[in-house]
């Protein structure tokens, strides 16, 4: 299984999402432990346009200069120029 699929399904864990894929925000900086592998440090592999995370679910990412949700952001590149990546957010199932 792709690093980026295994990391997308554990991301999903971690955040329990509600029945419609609504969850909690997710810091994607200061994880611990076998959470390690969320943290992020130039953008975040397993919430790209082409991973599992992206494909499944819409998201919203809170950066140090700004927010993309991807419900209503669709450029490919829209988090170019916002600074770190801090939390990750389900923002509901895609069907």
């Amino acid at each position: 299984m792709a690093t980026h699929i295994r990391i997308g399904k554990d991301f999903i864990l971690l955040a329990s999402p509600n029945n419609v894929g609504i969850s909690r925000a997710i810091d994607v900086i200061n994880q611990t432990g076998d959470n390690l592998k969320f943290n992020v440090t130039n953008g975040s592999n397993y919430s790209r346009a082409t991973s599992y995370l992206y494909e499944n679910y819409y998201l919203i990412k809170e950066y140090e200069n700004g927010t993309i949700d991807t419900k209503r952001d669709t450029q490919r590149n829209a988090g170019v120029g916002l600074g770190k990546l801090k939390t990750i957010r389900l923002n509901g199932k895609k069907f």
